[in-house]
């Protein structure tokens, strides 16, 4: 029986649109696979590393199991060039699956859904076009919920880390991005929460930051970059 499944693509060397768009008929023409509808190619700025990258989203329909489907999109990126060197760096393309079906799967090579797609707008963009009222196992809500957060402005941010949020937020950060984020007290729903690992482990829409400071600022870094940039669909 086959299920709907969703999967992000992104990359950020080379024509990344014309090699993601290889990448999805490999897919098609793999056994127990159907895309069934493709995003726009959307453009953000990178973090970590250099150059804009263009983010998509396919909704697919699935015979194959999460980690038979991870398999074959492992080796559909190593056929398009694909190597793992490092967190966010350049890369041709890169496939991730985002949700399968209202699975969860918590597996060493493999979690479903994604454990940050309801945090990244250069994710969740081009997820609400192909779908956009499907729920995400676990949180109960819609992407386009998921998305919604994310839109007004300033967002509100809250922090419950051991850390004091003053050494951790600074500069970078704030030059960026300046009066788009706001501070609220740690228990509001709406809220972005930067929390400890253990509280993290227990919580829906919260991200965990270590004590160790340069990591934590790394991270903070990291996650308002994709809560706050505002992808924009790329020409075509």
């Amino acid at each position: 029986m086959s299920v709907p499944v969703v999967i992000a693509l992104g990359g950020n060397l080379g024509d990344v649109r014309s090699t993601g768009e290889s990448a999805l008929r490999r897919l098609h023409e793999t056994s127990g696979l159907e895309v069934e509808q493709v995003s726009a190619w959307y453009s953000t700025e990178p973090v970590g590393c250099e150059g804009r990258f263009l983010n998509a989203a396919a909704r697919l329909r699935c015979e194959l199991t999460p980690t038979q489907l991870l398999q074959r999109m492992s080796e559909v990126e190593a056929e398009f060039g694909r190597q793992r060197t490092g967190h966010w760096t350049p890369r041709p393309i890169d496939l991730d699956l985002v949700v399968y079906r209202l699975w969860r799967v918590d597996h060493p090579r493999l979690q479903v859904p994604h454990p940050f797609c309801w945090s990244r707008r250069f994710v969740l963009d081009p997820v609400c076009e192909v779908a956009g009222q499907m729920l995400h196992p676990g949180l109960g809500v819609t992407f386009d919920a998921l998305r919604a957060r994310l839109i007004p402005r300033p967002l509100p941010v809250s922090w419950s880390g051991d850390l004091a949020r003053d050494a951790v937020v600074e500069g970078e950060i704030h030059d960026r991005f300046g009066t788009l984020i706001r501070w609220v007290e740690p228990r509001a729903h709406y809220a972005v929460r930067f929390v400890s690992p253990e509280i993290a482990a227990r919580g829906s829409f919260e991200i965990a930051v270590p004590d160790d400071l340069s990591e934590s600022r790394r991270i903070v870094s990291e996650t308002l970059t994709a809560l706050l940039d505002e992808p924009f669909v790329a020409d075509k």
